[in-house]
């Protein structure tokens, strides 16, 4: 048996009726970024489907492709646990009810864009978002506050950010680097 094979058994084998129903109800509790705290807790502590260290795999593997983590999450994870029709279905169950609500926001906003207490509220909402991400990296990234990949990004953000670097010298210069300081570490 393959590794990939092995790996996979290790992942309870999740009909594609419940996988809908589960990522259906998570696509409905949030847009984007604010997602991932959603999938942790649904997936990992809830449902016991996902350890933590996969749900952490996936979120490298999320982040490093193109598209959105949470969309690139469910093609993951619908994967290991229904295969890939649950990959396909994941996905879809996942975008639905947000471009559902997203049709009927547009539509209301468009009636009501004169509206100042509507600015508000959306102020509102966008702080509680910010606020609900910054408390999934906390505790997702507390044990690792200090790890080489953390410090290359503080870096790469007081590199940017406050001295003002433009971003592709920042990156010609501080990709190597990162690149030698988290290599992996050969044991003799």
């Amino acid at each position: 048996m393959n590794s990939c094979a092995e790996e996979k058994s290790a992942f309870p084998r999740v009909s594609l009726w419940q996988l809908a129903k589960v990522f259906a109800q998570m696509g409905a509790s949030g847009f984007g970024s604010s997602m991932l705290p959603y999938y942790r807790s649904r997936l990992v502590e809830d449902l016991k489907w996902i350890d933590e260290e996969e749900f952490l795999r996936a979120l490298k593997i999320g982040q490093a492709l193109p598209g959105l983590n949470a969309t690139n999450m469910s093609v993951i994870f619908g994967d290991r646990l229904a295969g890939p029709l649950g990959s396909i279905v994941a996905t879809i169950a996942v975008l639905l009810p947000g471009a559902i609500s997203l049709c009927l926001m547009g539509a209301f906003y468009l009636a009501h864009q004169a509206n100042s207490g509507l600015d508000r509220a959306l102020d509102g909402v966008a702080s509680a978002a910010c606020a609900v991400l910054l408390a999934t990296t906390w505790r997702l990234g507390k044990s690792q506050i200090l790890s080489p990949q953390v410090v290359m990004v503080a870096v790469t953000a007081l590199t940017v950010g406050y001295f003002r670097v433009s971003l592709p010298l920042a990156l010609l210069v501080l990709v190597p680097i990162s690149v030698w300081v988290c290599r992996p570490k050969v044991s003799q």
